[in-house]
């Protein structure tokens, strides 16, 4: 058996629930990260608790809810943005916290189906890409303003770029839409599936499918602009770094390309299925993949290190400071720190 067919036969089961239950999926998922670089804090979004850390020790500075609520769970990654932070809800709900206490602001339950991915906040609007087929546009209060309607599920958070948000959704079509009016701009085929939002850089939008390509478009019009084909299927965001597209798929293998044109620099297999977008830190590349692999690559492609976590490891690596923090899912412990050489700095919770 294949060494990502577990994974797949999985998400095909994920699928086949959104795209035959008005967008429903189960509460199953990985961790999620946010950094405060500045108050030195780690906000980590886990099943029905939102607890934020000091990035240096791992020490609780906070819960939200401070009571248990089993209604309530989240596991996208939380997002700071000015004064507040924002929790993408599998229940429903879409809610705003005051980052230094826990405290919630507002919350936005208009929502018939389940917040998959972040919510994408510039500094007028947010942007949050539901399982019931609508990006919502809100104010920062939680208003909303416009509603975008696709024919199936939104996984993926947006990406925005000269008053345009780029939204991707379960129906194979990478759409640009009016961040001002939500009004439609133009749909692209990508020819697959499409759970996780695309890359946005100087005009170019980076997209990877479960048709096992990876593509670059126009973001002015939607035209392709060239694509290869991957050994497995595409979950994660693509990443930019020294000139190099990285894309890693669900056979393990991850990928440097050029992003003008699409051509191979180099390619390493990883040993395990990779559902996140690789992490670029000080001059290393850091993935993480299903068979509990943690590993620091060279820009060339070589390996530095390569450690066994002994559990399956899902989505990405986050950086705090000259820290790696590794999410882990279905484990007493949910989430590792790392200096760069591999060693551990500390863990949560705590032992």
């Amino acid at each position: 058996m294949k060494k990502n067919t577990v994974l797949k036969l999985a998400l095909l089961g994920l699928l086949s629930l959104a795209l035959t239950a008005c967008g429903a999926v189960p509460a199953l998922s990985w961790p999620g990260i946010a950094v405060d670089e500045a108050d030195g804090r780690v906000y980590l979004a886990y099943q029905n608790k939102v607890t934020a850390l000091n990035s240096q020790s791992g020490t609780p500075v906070w819960e939200f809810p401070t009571e248990n609520d089993r209604n309530f769970s989240v596991f996208a990654d939380p997002v700071l943005a000015g004064s507040q932070l924002y929790l993408s809800g599998y229940d429903n709900t879409l809610y705003a916290l005051n980052p230094a206490n826990g405290q919630q602001t507002w919350s936005f339950a208009a929502a018939e189906s389940k917040f998959i991915a972040s919510p994408l906040v510039d500094g007028e609007r947010i942007y949050a890409a539901n399982a019931d087929h609508h990006l919502y546009a809100l104010d920062l209060s939680g208003n909303l303003l416009w509603t975008f309607t696709t024919t199936h599920p939104q996984w993926g958070t947006p990406a925005l770029g000269d008053g345009t948000v780029y939204v991707s959704s379960l129906n194979h079509f990478l759409y640009a839409v009016d961040a001002a009016s939500g009004d439609q701009v133009w749909a692209a085929d990508t020819g697959g599936t499409l759970v996780s939002g695309p890359l946005l850089d100087e005009g170019t939008l980076y997209v990877g499918t479960f048709n096992s390509e990876v593509l670059a478009l126009d973001a002015a019009g939607g035209n392709v602009l060239w694509r290869v084909t991957t050994d497995g299927w595409v979950w994660g965001t693509p990443a930019l770094y020294d000139g190099q597209l990285l894309v890693g798929d669900l056979n393990g293998i991850l990928y440097s390309l050029n992003p003008a044109n699409g051509a191979e620099n180099w390619r390493l297999d990883t040993g395990g299925s990779i559902t996140g977008t690789p992490l670029t830190l000080d001059g290393h590349i850091y993935v993480i993949n299903e068979a509990g692999r943690v590993l620091s690559i060279r820009p060339d492609g070589g390996i530095v290190w390569n450690q066994d976590f002994g559990t399956e490891l899902y989505g990405s690596a986050v950086a705090a400071g000259d820290l790696i923090l590794i999410g882990q899912h279905n484990n007493t412990t949910t989430l590792v720190a790392v200096n760069t050489s591999g060693t551990r700095v500390w863990q949560f919770p705590q032992q």
